[in-house]
């Protein structure tokens, strides 16, 4: 699940700590085993039995955003993310055998914790879905969700 944004902002442990326990109900402070946020060259959360990599970039997802290239029917807000994005996170998930439906729930409750003004869409590349940040990448990710 790729996120992108207007404005790269380096997802802190902080900031993931925070959105996890909103997004899975649960303390993810120091000391529990099953619920964590490690930070060094890489981040990831830790959800009972799944783990999720978080790969951030303050480069557009794509080499020259300016030429990309969208379908005619395409929305708007949709192109206009693909063209002025200038950052991202990617979010993949580490886990035993869950239905692809599921592994996108446990993705997207964090992805919604994360959403703000600064998230202009999500994109699932394994399905080359867009959801643009005017309340559609919010419906899809409570549809996941459930």
């Amino acid at each position: 699940m790729v996120v992108l944004e207007k404005h790269h902002h380096f997802l802190r442990k902080e900031t993931l700590r925070e959105a996890a326990e909103k997004a899975y109900g649960h303390s993810f402070a120091p000391g529990h085993a099953d619920y964590q946020v490690t930070q060094s060259t890489s981040t990831f959360v830790k959800i009972g039995e799944d783990v999720i990599h978080i790969t951030q970039s303050s480069q557009p997802h794509v080499g020259r955003p300016h030429e990309v290239q969208t379908e005619a029917s395409d929305h708007q807000m949709q192109h206009g993310a693909w063209k002025e994005h200038k950052g991202y996170f990617v979010l993949e998930l580490y886990s035993k055998n869950r239905p692809k439906k599921e592994a996108y729930g446990v993705m997207a409750k964090l992805a919604q914790a994360l959403m703000d003004d600064n998230i202009v869409g999500v994109y699932l590349p394994r399905d080359n879905e867009f959801y643009p940040n005017d309340g559609s990448a919010a419906s899809r990710l409570k549809h996941f969700i459930g």
